[in-house]
């Protein structure tokens, strides 16, 4: 699959969430919570693929991603696709734009938590580089769920 990246905007909201709901065990973060983050661009970044394989009008978003600016660190706060779009280089793409948003901000480490029961999320995410470094217990909420805190670093070059 061919995907282009670029920056989510306020239209796209709803495609997003459309995409969000196609996983149950997702924590949603809704239309309000996306509309927030995209407000506070000096903090996050969100960006969404679109498949440039089919000329579809208007394009069809496969997959975001939200990275937030913290202090020493990004962190990689969602990265979802849709499950029809699932091993076809769509969250890799995605995750090379983040890194990439990392390598512009001059930050060297990217974190992300993932649910324990995601071994798939865990597999994609170690194959890109990231290791278990924590968990954090009981972080998610719906369902009740430990997570794995991952990390990498971010070549600056």
């Amino acid at each position: 699959m061919k995907v282009s990246i670029r920056r989510m905007e306020f239209e796209d909201v709803p495609k997003v969430v459309a995409i969000e709901e196609r996983w149950s065990y997702l924590s949603k973060w809704g239309e309000p919570g996306y509309r927030a983050v995209m407000s506070d661009s000096r903090v996050y970044t969100c960006l969404v693929a679109e498949d440039g394989e089919h000329r579809a009008q208007p394009p069809v978003i496969a997959g975001f991603a939200v990275v937030a600016k913290l202090i020493d660190d990004c962190e990689l706060c969602n990265l979802v696709v849709l499950p029809e779009c699932l091993s076809k280089g769509v969250g890799y793409e995605l995750l090379q734009a983040c890194f990439e948003v990392a390598q512009y901000l001059k930050i060297a480490r990217m974190l992300l938590e993932v649910r324990q029961s995601n071994q798939r999320a865990i597999d994609f995410y170690a194959r890109n580089g990231f290791r278990i470094i924590n968990e954090r217990r009981n972080y998610y909420l719906s369902p009740r769920e430990s997570a794995w805190v991952m990390e990498r670093a971010v070549e600056l070059g």
